[in-house]
C-alpha cells in the first residue's frame, strides 16, 4: 500500500484509451518508480489505469478486462480501486470483478515489454457478466517503444594489404538480446569490401551463425545468434583493392521475426589499408669490419599490419654478406611480447633465412620493431652491399614486406698480424731469405690479393715468394714494385681467420737500420685488412757486413810525432749521404786538435764529399754530405800523433755508420791496418831509421820512447860507453888517448890509467914522483919541506917529517890560532865555511857562492828542501809551502796541498786539474778538466762529450749547459732527452717524438707525422679524409663535414653534389630548384613543358587541363593589357605643363591630380585582374584590394565633405551661378568622383584658364577637409599600392606582363602621391581675384613652378626720383620701386605709356647648363632721366641687339626640343639598361656558382698552406739552431772586432783632436780675412745706396715738373704698365664737355692678340683717371676680373705698386662719382660675357650721373704721392711686399718694360696732348 502512495505521489505520463472518459494510464519503471514516456524492451512497468465509468455494474455479474498485446508478460496488480479479484492469463489480460466503493477506478499492474518493437497497446473494457458482451470501452493506448543501441567495440581485420583475402573480427555489444527465434543482424558492406560466396564466418559465443550476403541491399545477414548481448563475429572478406586506404563500418541492426530490435548510431572506420611496402627499413651491422665474423645485423622497421603469433619473417641478405649460423639468437625489440626465437637458413638460397618468432600478443600495427638477428659475416670489401629484403608472412601469404632495400658499408678494414721473423743471412746488405708468421683477423676470400711492403729494402733480386701450401709464387705470378718496396701475390684460395699462415720472402737485401713489414689484402679494388688495425712486423737491422781494406800507406812510421795517414778501402755496401766513415785509433794513438783542425786534415777524398769531422777519444768521424762509390779513398794529413810505446797491437779500425746503425766495418785485427814501424823494435835494436839489412841510420832523441838513444856501430844504444862520447847528433866518438871518459875530443873527465896518468887541465898527462911536481911536462922538484907539491915547488900538498903540519900548502910544525888541527894538516873552516865557531864544520859565514843555513850552521850551495835563499843565507819557508823561493813564492807544497801561482792551495781552481801535489792547466780545449785528455767544462760554444770538447754535439745528441747529452733511442737529432727533432730513416716525426706508424688522425710525409684536416678520422694525406669521425660522418670533396651543402645529397655517408640546377636533390633526383629553374617529377626546367603549369607562382609545373591551360595563357607573357598608363599620365603632366606656360593662372597640383585621378584607379584595377586566380591567396592583393577600397570610401566621404564645405559659400555660389557651363562641370565632375575623389579638385584646378574650372571659395580654409582627404589617400592608399607593386615586381618577374604592369602601376602611384601633396599647398591668397592675371602680361613675374633660381633675381641699377629698387637677398624676388605720389605729374597717360613701354623686362629662361649665362638678359633696366617724368626718356634698343634677343628664343626653343628627344632617348637608354640588368642578374648567379667553386678550392689551398708551414716551421726550427750556433761565433767575433775598433777609435781620437787644432788655427785666420773684406763691401753698398737715392732725387724732381698723370692698369697682369702725365691744367673747372675730352677710349682688342700696340685682355678694361680727381691717400686700384688666377693677381701688385697693410677694402673708401665694388661686378661681367665693343665712356654714363670715371673692386697697394716716385722706384721696391711671392721671371720682363715706357714716354711728351691717339699707348 506504501508503495502505490508514492507512485501517486510521481508525476506519471498520462495516456487516454477507449471511450471510457476520462482515461488515464500512468506508467513508470518497477525498479525505481521513476516516471518515463517511452519504454524500453524487456523491461518490466508498472502501468496505472484511471478512469471513471459512465454507469454503475453489477458487482456481482459484471466484470472489467484490461487487454494487452506485445507485452511478454503480466503480472497480477498491486492495487486496484473499484474493482477486486484479479485474474490473468500471465501475458495479454487482466480480469477485475467490480467493487463499488467511493475511490475512483483505478488500476495498478506490472508489465513486461517484448523483446522487438512489435506494436505495444492496451484497452480497457467493462462486460456483462451475463452475455459476455462489452458494455464500456477505452480507446486502444498504444505505448512508445524505443529500440536499443548497438555499440561498435572493434572491428579488426587481420591484414590491411590491397585486394588481399582478409578475415574482420567484429566484437559488438547489443543493448537488448535476441532472445527469441528467428533473429537477425544485418549491416551494410562498405564500399570496396569483397566478399566470397559463399561468406566464411564464425561466431563467439554464438557458435551456430549463417551468414548471407544480399547483393541487392549490399546487406550483410547473420542469423541465429543467441541471446548473448556481446557478440564476436569473424568474417573472411577480400581486402579493397588501390587505391582505397580506409572502410566505414555502419548502420548494424538486429531483429527478432523481421520486427526492429536494436540499431547502431555510430560507424566505426578501419583504414591503413596499404600495399604491405614497408616505408622505412634501417639496416645497421654490429660490427663494420670487413669480413667479421659474429657480427649481429639489426632491422629497425614499423610494421604496417598486425603480427600474429603464427607469423614469420624472411630475411634475406646482399650475395657480399653471408649468414653465419654457428651460434644462433635473435630478439625483437617490443617489451614483453617475444617469448621465442629461432631462424633456418633456406635449403635453396644461401642468403635466405627463415626467422620463426614465439610471442604472447599480437603486435599492432604502426609498432616500431627491432629485429635482431646474430649474426652475419660482414663483406669482405669496402663496397657498399645493398640489395636486403625483409618480409612478415603467414602461411606463403606475404603480409608487410621491403624488397631491395637499404645498404652496409663496412668502414674498418681487419686485422692482420705478421710475427716470429728470422733471416738466413743476418749481415748487412746480403742476400737472406726472410721468414715470418701471417694471421689474419678475419677470413679471406679466393682472389685476394696480399701486399707486403718493405720500406727501404732493396728488392731488385726478389724471385720467389712462399705462402703457405700454395704453389710457390714466381714469374709473372708474383708482382715486385722495387719503387715502391712492395711484393704482391694473389690468393688461390680462401684462408681462415685466425690461423698462422707460414710466409717466406727470397733475396730480400738486408737493410743496416731496424726496418718493418706490413700487409695489406685486396679484392679487387677494395682492401680487406691491413697491419694498420693488427701488428706490423720488426725486423731488427742486420750485422755490420765487411770493409775491405786495399792499403794503408804512413808517411813517417815513427814513434812519438805527427804522422800521415792515407787509407784505401772498399765498402760492401755503399751508405747513404749523410752517413759516417769512423777511423778508430789503437791505444796510445791521439790527435793533436792544436796542431790541425780535423775537417782541414781531410784531404785526397775520393768517392764521397766530406761534411763535417770530429774527434771523440780515440776515433775520428767523417760525416759525409755524398757518398757515390763503395771504393773511397782519404787521407789524414798530420792528425794523427803515433804513440811513443812501441806494440805489434796497433791495429785501426774503419766503419760506417748512419746515426748508431753500424753499416759495415773492418777487421778487429787487420794486418793492413797494423801500425808498423820504419825498424824493428826490439830491445836490441831500436832504430829510428836503418837501412835494408837492419843496421840503425838514426835513433831516437826522446828518452821516453826509449833510452837508446846513441848511435854506435849502426846499433843505438842506452850509453857509448868508456873512452867514448856523444856529439850533437847523438852519435858515439872517440875520446883523446889516455881518457877513460870525455865529453868532446879535448875534454877528459877521467883517465883510463890513474897509476901512471893523472887528469889536469881536462887532459890526462902522466905522473911524477915523490917530492917532484909537473911543471909544463916536465917532473921538478919539490921544497925541501913538501913531501909533495903542485904546480910550484912551494905548495905543498903534504909534509914530511918535520914540518910535518900542511896549512895553506906550507908545511909547518905547529897549526896558527883558530886553525884546527887534523891529522898532519891544519884544518880551517870547513869549506865552504868562511868562518866558523866550535869547529871547521860549525860556520860563521860562508865563502862566495854559499849560502849559510843558520838552523844547521852550515854552508850550503842549494838551500834544499823547505828553504830559500834570502841574499846569502838559506831562510826557511812558510807552511804550506815545501819549496819556495821568497817568502811569498812557493816551489811546491807540502802534502794536501796543491802548487798554484807561485802558492799552495787546498781546493783546484777552475782551469785546473791534479798531477800529483800540482795543479796543472786544463789543454786549451778544456774549460775544466781531470787530466790532460779528460774534460769536465769546455770553453766557450764548445760542447762536452764522453771527457771530450767538440765543436757541436754529434748525431742523436742534444746539448744542455753546453753538455752533450744522449738522445731517445728512437732519436737521430734531439733538443731535449724528451724531444726529437730528426728521426731514423725508418720512424716518422711528430711533436718531438719518433714513430715507426703515426698515429690515427696523421698521415706521413717526408719523414714527418702530419696532422690530417681536422675533420678527418684518418687521411690519406693532409686534404683528403680517408674515414670520417662520428661528429663529422659524411665525405665531401675527400672532407669531413658534419651536414652536406645545400646542393649536396647524402648516399653512403658520401655527399654527392647535385645537378646544377637542383637547389636540394636526393640520389632519385632533384627535391627543389634554384632560382629561375621550375620543378617537374624530380627534375628542374626552366620553363614548364605542354601540360604543366606553374598555378601558384612557386616554380612546381603542376598539371593542368585544357580549359586551365587556356585560360592561364590568356594572361602569360606577351599578351599585354594595352593600358599604357605611365605615357597617359606623363602626357597629361605634359598638358599641365603647356597649360601653365600659355595660362599662367593654371594651378598644377590641382589640374594633375584631377586628371590622374581614373587613371590611377585603372592601375590599380589592372593589377587585380592579372592576378585574379590568386585574389585571396596573395598579400599583394589584399594590399591592392585594401587600397581601391579605402579609395571608395574616400570618395564617398568626399562627396560630403565637399558638399559642406560649398554650401552657403557665396564665392561658390556666384561662380556656379555665373555660366551654364560652370554648373554642369560642377555637376559633371562630381558624378565622376564616385570613381576617383580627386575629379572634384579638377574644378579648381583653372586648367588652361577655363572658366569652368576656375571655382572658387570665400576661403581657402575651407578646403581643409579635402586636403585632409588628399592625405589619407596619399597614406592609405598610394603606399600599400606600392609595396603591392614592387612585391608583384618582384616575386613575379617571369610573367611579363604582370611585371610591366606592376612598374607601371608604381610610377604612376607615386606621381599622384606626389601631386595630392602638393595639391594641399594652397596659400591664403589663392582665391583672391588679382592673385594671378590681373596684372598686364609684360608685367608679370613668371610663377614659382617653372623659375629657376636666377630668373628670380632682379637688377635695378637705376632709380626713379632718386629711389632705388630694392632687392630682397634672401629669396631673390624683386620689390618695384616706390612711385613718389607727391609729385604731379604732366600727363598721367603719359607715366602710364612710360611705364608700359619703357619699363622694360628683360626676362628669358637660361640655359640651365650654362651657369654664367648673361646677367643683362635677365635684368630690369627703367632709366628715366632727371624728375621730369612727361618726357621720358625711351631706351631704344639696337637691331642688332633686337635680332640677338629673337635668335635667342629660337635658340631656346630648339634647346627644349632637344630636351625632348633627349627624354625619349632617356627612356630608351632605361629600357636597355633594365634588360642589361636582367642579363648582370644572371652573371652574378654564375659568378655565385663559380665564388663556391673557389671557396672549396681555396679551403684546400688553405689545407696545403697548412702542411707547407709545418713543414717550413720545421725547417726553420733547424735554420735557428744552425743560426744560433753562428751567432754564439759571430758574437766572439764581433767581440773581438769590438776591442780593435775601441782601440781604434782612441787613437783616431787623438788624430782628430791634433787635427781640429790646426783646423781651429786656420778658421781664426780665415774669420779675420773675412771681416775685413765685410768691412770693404759694407762700403760699396752705402756708395751704391747713395747714388741710387740721388738719381730717385732726379727722377722726382723731373715727376713734379708734369701738371697731370694719367694711370694706365693693365688687366691681364703682364706687368706692363705706368704713369702719363697730362699737359693739362688739373685745376681748371670740371664740366661735362672738360671731361669727356680728358677721358681717353679704350678700345677692346677683338681678336686680343698679343701683336697689337694696344693689348688688352678680352677679360679686363682699363679705367683712364685724370690725377685731379683722385684723393692722396686714396689708393690707385686695379679692375679685378674675378676669374683671374691668385698669382697673376700677385705679380700685378709686386711689379707695380707699394704695398700698404692700412687699407681696408669698404664701400667708405670710394668717392661719390665712382661706382660701388657690387656695381663693378656686373659691369665687368657683362663686358666679359658680351663679346662686343663698348667705349669706357659709353659705360661711364651708363652708370655714373655725373659722367666721372670709376675705379675698380680690387684695391691696389697704397701708393705715395706719384709726384715723387718715379716708375722704376715702384718696381724696384716690390721687395717690401713680404706677403707677395716673386719669381726671377716677371723681374727681367718688368725691367724690359721699363725701358718700353721710357721710351713711349718721350714720345707722347713730342706728339703733345692734342695729337695723342688710343694707339700710341702700348702695353
Amino acid at each position: 500500500m506504501l508503495n502505490i502512495l508514492l507512485i501517486w505521489s510521481k508525476l506519471l505520463e498520462i495516456g487516454t484509451c477507449g471511450t471510457i472518459s476520462p482515461t488515464i494510464f500512468f506508467q513508470a519503471l518497477s525498479s525505481d518508480n521513476s516516471e518515463v514516456t517511452t519504454l524500453k524492451l524487456n523491461t518490466e512497468y508498472i502501468i496505472k489505469f484511471d478512469f471513471t465509468l459512465p454507469s454503475s455494474h453489477d458487482s456481482n455479474v459484471d466484470y472489467f478486462k484490461i487487454t494487452l498485446t506485445g507485452f511478454s508478460s503480466l503480472r497480477n496488480p498491486d492495487s486496484s480501486k473499484y474493482f477486486k479479484n484479479p485474474t490473468t492469463d500471465g501475458k495479454s489480460y487482466i480480469r477485475f470483478s467490480f467493487d463499488y466503493t467511493q475511490y475512483t477506478p483505478s488500476i495498478i499492474f506490472y508489465a513486461t515489454t517484448g523483446a522487438s518493437l512489435v506494436e505495444h497497446t492496451c484497452k480497457g473494457q467493462s462486460f456483462s457478466g451475463t452475455t459476455d458482451l462489452s458494455i464500456y470501452s477505452s480507446d486502444i493506448k498504444t505505448f512508445t517503444l524505443a529500440g536499443g543501441t548497438i555499440t561498435i567495440d572493434s572491428i579488426s581485420p587481420s591484414n590491411r594489404i590491397f585486394d588481399l583475402k582478409s578475415t574482420y573480427t567484429i566484437k559488438l555489444t547489443f543493448e537488448n538480446s535476441l532472445s527469441v527465434n528467428p533473429n537477425s543482424l544485418t549491416f551494410t558492406i562498405p564500399s570496396g569490401l569483397q566478399s566470397g560466396t559463399p561468406i566464411t564466418c564464425t561466431g563467439n559465443p554464438s557458435t551456430s551463425i549463417q551468414c548471407s550476403y544480399d547483393s541487392e541491399k549490399q546487406l550483410i545477414i547473420i542469423t541465429s545468434l543467441d541471446s548473448t548481448k556481446t557478440q564476436t563475429i569473424l568474417l573472411d572478406f577480400n581486402n579493397p583493392k588501390s587505391p582505397t586506404t580506409f572502410l566505414t563500418f555502419n548502420n548494424f541492426i538486429t531483429k527478432i521475426d523481421n520486427i526492429l530490435v536494436d540499431t547502431s548510431s555510430t560507424s566505426l572506420v578501419v583504414n591503413g589499408y596499404n600495399d604491405g611496402i614497408l616505408a622505412d627499413v634501417q639496416i645497421e651491422s654490429g660490427s663494420y669490419k670487413v669480413g667479421q665474423n659474429g657480427a649481429f645485423i639489426k632491422y629497425t622497421f614499423k610494421n604496417i599490419n598486425d603480427i600474429e603469433p603464427s607469423f614469420q619473417f624472411e630475411l634475406t641478405l646482399p650475395s657480399d654478406i653471408q649468414w653465419d649460423l654457428t651460434s644462433k639468437s635473435c630478439s625483437l625489440s617490443v617489451a614483453g611480447v617475444l617469448k621465442g626465437c629461432d631462424y633456418e637458413k633456406s635449403s635453396t638460397n644461401a642468403q635466405l633465412i627463415t626467422v620463426t618468432i614465439t610471442i604472447s600478443n599480437s603486435i599492432s600495427g604502426g609498432t616500431s620493431i627491432i629485429l635482431t638477428i646474430n649474426s652475419i659475416i660482414t663483406p669482405y670489401t669496402f663496397k657498399s652491399a645493398t640489395g636486403f629484403s625483409l618480409k612478415v608472412i603467414k602461411d606463403t601469404v606475404e603480409y608487410d614486406k621491403k624488397i631491395s632495400f637499404g645498404s652496409l658499408t663496412m668502414t674498418q678494414q681487419s686485422g692482420i698480424t705478421l710475427s716470429f721473423f728470422e733471416k738466413t743471412e743476418l749481415k748487412n746488405g746480403a742476400q737472406s731469405t726472410y721468414t715470418f708468421n701471417t694471421q689474419f683477423e678475419t677470413a679471406q676470400p679466393d682472389g685476394t690479393k696480399i701486399t707486403f711492403t718493405l720500406p727501404g729494402y732493396l728488392l731488385d733480386n726478389v724471385n720467389k715468394v712462399e705462402f703457405y701450401n700454395f704453389n710457390p709464387y714466381t714469374g709473372s705470378n708474383l708482382l715486385v714494385i722495387s719503387s715502391a718496396a712492395t711484393i704482391t701475390i694473389q690468393l688461390t684460395g680462401a684462408l681462415d681467420k685466425n690461423q698462422i699462415y707460414v710466409t717466406k720472402i727470397y733475396n730480400v737485401v738486408n737493410k743496416d737500420s731496424i726496418g718493418t713489414i706490413t700487409a695489406e689484402t685486396v679484392l679487387g679494388t677494395y682492401k680487406i685488412s691491413s697491419t694498420d688495425q693488427g701488428t706490423a712486423l720488426t725486423v731488427s737491422s742486420g750485422d755490420p757486413n765487411t770493409i775491405t781494406i786495399n792499403s794503408l800507406d804512413i808517411e813517417k812510421k815513427l814513434l812519438g810525432v805527427l804522422d800521415t795517414y792515407y787509407f784505401k778501402i772498399q765498402l760492401f755496401n755503399q751508405p747513404s749521404d749523410g752517413s759516417t766513415i769512423i777511423v778508430t785509433m789503437p791505444e796510445n794513438f791521439s790527435v793533436d786538435i792544436a796542431n790541425q783542425e780535423c775537417k782541414a786534415a781531410v784531404d785526397k777524398t775520393k768517392g764521397f764529399t766530406v761534411d763535417t769531422c770530429q774527434v771523440n777519444s780515440q776515433e775520428i768521424s767523417i760525416k759525409t754530405s755524398a757518398i757515390i762509390s763503395k771504393n773511397l779513398e782519404f787521407r789524414l794529413n798530420n792528425l794523427i800523433r803515433n804513440p811513443k810505446v812501441s806494440q805489434s797491437t796497433y791495429f785501426f779500425q774503419i766503419r760506417t755508420q748512419r746515426g748508431t746503425t753500424i753499416i759495415d766495418e773492418s777487421s778487429s785485427s787487420d794486418s793492413l791496418l797494423q801500425f808498423k814501424l820504419n825498424c824493428p823494435a826490439t830491445p836490441s835494436l831500436f832504430c829510428k831509421e836503418c837501412d835494408i839489412s837492419n843496421n840503425c841510420l838514426s835513433c831516437y832523441t826522446d828518452v821516453s820512447i826509449t833510452p837508446n838513444i846513441y848511435l854506435f856501430e849502426k846499433k843505438c844504444v842506452s850509453t857509448c860507453g868508456q873512452k867514448y862520447y856523444s856529439d850533437s847528433s847523438n852519435a858515439c866518438k872517440s875520446c883523446p888517448d889516455n881518457c877513460l871518459e870525455c865529453t868532446s875530443s879535448t875534454v877528459c873527465q877521467s883517465c883510463s890509467d890513474d897509476t901512471n896518468y893523472e887528469l889536469k887541465n881536462s887532459k890526462c898527462v902522466k905522473k911524477c914522483n915523490e917530492k917532484q911536481f909537473d911543471y909544463n911536462g916536465i917532473c921538478t922538484l919539490c921544497n925541501e919541506n913538501c913531501n909533495t907539491c903542485i904546480d910550484q915547488s912551494t905548495k905543498c900538498t903534504s909534509c914530511g917529517t918535520t914540518n910535518n903540519l900542511l896549512y895553506q900548502n906550507k908545511c909547518i910544525s905547529q897549526c896558527p890560532t883558530g886553525i884546527f888541527q887534523v891529522g898532519f894538516s891544519c884544518i880551517a873552516c870547513t869549506s865552504p865555511c868562511k868562518t866558523c865557531s866550535t869547529g871547521p864544520t860549525a860556520c860563521l859565514t860562508c865563502v862566495a857562492n854559499y849560502y849559510y843555513k843558520k838552523t844547521s850552521l852550515s854552508c850550503v850551495t842549494d838551500c834544499g828542501t823547505r828553504y830559500f835563499q834570502d841574499g846569502s843565507e838559506c831562510t826557511q819557508c812558510s807552511d804550506p809551502c815545501n819549496n819556495c823561493s821568497s817568502s811569498t813564492i812557493c816551489i811546491d807544497c807540502i802534502t794536501g796541498y796543491y802548487f798554484f801561482n807561485n802558492s799552495c792551495i787546498s781546493t783546484v781552481p777552475s782551469g785546473y786539474y791534479q798531477s800529483g801535489n800540482t795543479l796543472i792547466k786544463c789543454p786549451n780545449i778544456c774549460g775544466n778538466c781531470i787530466s790532460e785528455t779528460e774534460c769536465t767544462s769546455c770553453p766557450t760554444n764548445q760542447y762536452l762529450l764522453s771527457k771530450q770538447c767538440i765543436d757541436k754535439c754529434p748525431d742523436k745528441y742534444y746539448s744542455l749547459n753546453f753538455v752533450c747529452y744522449s738522445c731517445d733511442a728512437s732519436c737521430l737529432l734531439c733538443s731535449s732527452s724528451t724531444v726529437c727533432t730528426l728521426c731514423p730513416d725508418n720512424y716518422l716525426h711528430l711533436s718531438g717524438k719518433c714513430y715507426q706508424n703515426c698515429p690515427t688522425k696523421y698521415y706521413s710525409l717526408d719523414q714527418q707525422c702530419l696532422s690530417c684536416q681536422s675533420s678527418c678520422a684518418t687521411c690519406v694525406n693532409g686534404l683528403e679524409c680517408k674515414t670520417c669521425p662520428t661528429s663529422s660522418p659524411y665525405m665531401s670533396s675527400n672532407l669531413c663535414v658534419s651536414t652536406c651543402l645545400a646542393n649536396y645529397y647524402i648516399k653512403e655517408y658520401a655527399c654527392i653534389k647535385c645537378s646544377n640546377e637542383c637547389a636540394t636533390c636526393d640520389d632519385k633526383g632533384c627535391l627543389t630548384c634554384i632560382e629561375n629553374y621550375k620543378y617537374l617529377n624530380q627534375t628542374c626546367v626552366t620553363s614548364c613543358p605542354s601540360g604543366y603549369q606553374d598555378l601558384n607562382n612557386v616554380g612546381i609545373c603542376e598539371i593542368v587541363t585544357s580549359s586551365e591551360e587556356q585560360l592561364i595563357s590568356n594572361l602569360q607573357e606577351n599578351k599585354y593589357i594595352p593600358i599604357p598608363f605611365t605615357i597617359v599620365a606623363i602626357i597629361m603632366i605634359l598638358s599641365v605643363a603647356v597649360a601653365k606656360i600659355s595660362k599662367s593662372e593654371t594651378f598644377i597640383p590641382g589640374s594633375a591630380v584631377g586628371l590622374l585621378g581614373l587613371i590611377i584607379v585603372g592601375s590599380w584595377t589592372v593589377l587585380l585582374i592579372l592576378q585574379l586566380d590568386y585574389i585571396l591567396e596573395k598579400l599583394e592583393m589584399y594590399l591592392i584590394m585594401g587600397s581601391i577600397g579605402v579609395h571608395i570610401i574616400l570618395n564617398l566621404i568626399n562627396l560630403c565633405v565637399v558638399k559642406h564645405s560649398t554650401k552657403g559659400d557665396i564665392a561658390f555660389n556666384q561662380w556656379y551661378a555665373a555660366r551654364r557651363s560652370n554648373s554642369c562641370a560642377y555637376i559633371f565632375l562630381n558624378v565622376l568622383s564616385v570613381l576617383s575623389f580627386t575629379m572634384t579638385r579638377f574644378y579648381f584646378s583653372r586648367y588652361f584658364g577655363f572658366r569652368f574650372l576656375k571655382c572658387r571659395l570665400s576661403d581657402v580654409d575651407n578646403m581643409v577637409g579635402m586636403n585632409i582627404i588628399n592625405g589619407l589617400c596619399a597614406f592609405f592608399c598610394c603606399i600599400p599600392a606600392l609595396i603591392a607593386s614592387v612585391l608583384l615586381a618582384y616575386r613575379d618577374q617571369q610573367r611579363e606582363q604582370l611585371f610591366i604592369s606592376s612598374i607601371d602601376s608604381f610610377i604612376v602611384t607615386i606621381i599622384f602621391a606626389i601631386c595630392l601633396i602638393c595639391e594641399t599647398q594652397k596659400d591664403e591668397n589663392f582665391f583672391e581675384e588679382n592673385n594671378n592675371g590681373s596684372a598686364p602680361h609684360s608685367l608679370q613675374v613668371i610663377p614659382d613652378y617653372f623659375q629657376t633660381k636666377r630668373s628670380k633675381r632682379f637688377s635695378f641699377d637705376e632709380s626713379i626720383n632718386g629711389q632705388q629698387f630694392v632687392k630682397n637677398e634672401q629669396d631673390h624676388e624683386p620689390s618695384f620701386p616706390k612711385i613718389d605720389e607727391s609729385i604731379e605729374y604732366k600727363d598721367n597717360q603719359s607715366f602710364q605709356k612710360m611705364m608700359h613701354s619703357q619699363m622694360i623686362f628683360k626676362q628669358e629662361i637660361p640655359d640651365p647648363k650654362k651657369d654664367n649665362f648673361n646677367l643683362s638678359q635677365e635684368e630690369m633696366i627703367i632709366k628715366i632721366q632727371s624728375n621730369d617724368v612727361s618726357e621720358p626718356v625711351s631706351v631704344i634698343e639696337s637691331s642688332r641687339e633686337y635680332q640677338n634677343r629673337i635668335q635667342e628664343q629660337k635658340r631656346l626653343e630648339e634647346l627644349q626640343r632637344q630636351e625632348e628627344l633627349k627624354k625619349i632617348e632617356l627612356e630608351k637608354l632605361a629600357e636597355l639598361k633594365r634588360i642589361e640588368d636582367e642579363i648582370k642578374q644572371q652573371e652574378l648567379e654564375k659568378v655565385r656558382r663559380e665564388k663556391e667553386l673557389l671557396q672549396l678550392e681555396e679551403q684546400k689551398k688553405q689545407q696545403e698552406q697548412l702542411i707547407q708551414q709545418q713543414q717550413e716551421t720545421m725547417k726553420l726550427e733547424r735554420i735557428k739552431e744552425e743560426q744560433r750556433q753562428t751567432e754564439l761565433a759571430e758574437q766572439e767575433q764581433r767581440r773581438i772586432a769590438e776591442l780593435k775598433r775601441i782601440e781604434e777609435e782612441i787613437q783616431a781620437e787623438k788624430v782628430r783632436q791634433e787635427e781640429q787644432k790646426l783646423k781651429q788655427q786656420e778658421e781664426e785666420q780665415k774669420r779675420l780675412q773675412e771681416e775685413l773684406e765685410q768691412k770693404k763691401r759694407e762700403e760699396e753698398i752705402k756708395q751704391l745706396l747713395e747714388e741710387q737715392r740721388l738719381q730717385a732725387l732726379k727722377e722726382q724732381e723731373l715727376l713734379q715738373s708734369k701738371s697731370n698723370k694719367i694711370i694706365l692698369v693693365d688687366q691681364d697682369d703682364d706687368d706692363a704698365g705706368w704713369n702719363i702725365e697730362d699737359e693739362e691744367n688739373q685745376e681748371q673747372s670740371i664740366d661735362q664737355g672738360y671731361q669727356k675730352q680728358l677721358q681717353k677710349e679704350v678700345i677692346l682688342d677683338e681678336n686680343n692678340d698679343v701683336e697689337d700696340n694696344w693689348d688688352v685682355p678680352a677679360q679686363g678694361f682699363v679705367s683712364i683717371q685724370p690725377k685731379s680727381h683722385l684723393k692722396k691717400d686714396k689708393q690707385i686700384e686695379e679692375p679685378q676680373n674675378p676669374f683671374r688666377g691668385e698669382n697673376q693677381r700677385y705679380v700685378a701688385q709686386s711689379d707695380l705698386l707699394k704695398f700698404s697693410s692700412d687699407d681696408q677694402d669698404d664701400e667708405d673708401d670710394w668717392a661719390k662719382n665712382q661706382i660701388s665694388p657690387s656695381e663693378f661686378n656686373v659691369l665687368n661681367q657683362r663686358f666679359n660675357q658680351n663679346d662686343h665693343s663698348v667705349t669706357q665712356v659709353d659705360r661711364s654714363n651708363k652708370f655714373s650721373s655725373t659722367g666721372q670715371n670709376f675705379t675698380s673692386l680690387i684695391k691696389r697697394p697704397t701708393q705715395p704721392d706719384p709726384e715723387t716716385i718715379s716708375d722704376s722706384d715702384s718696381v724696384n721696391k716690390c721687395e717690401q711686399f713680404p706677403k707677395i711671392k716673386q719669381t726671377k721671371g716677371p723681374k727681367k720682363q718688368n725691367q724690359g718694360q721699363h725701358k718700353r715706357m721710357q721710351l713711349q714716354r718721350q714720345k707722347i711728351q713730342q706728339k703733345g696732348k692734342q695729337n695723342i691717339k688710343t694707339n700710341d699707348i702700348q702695353f
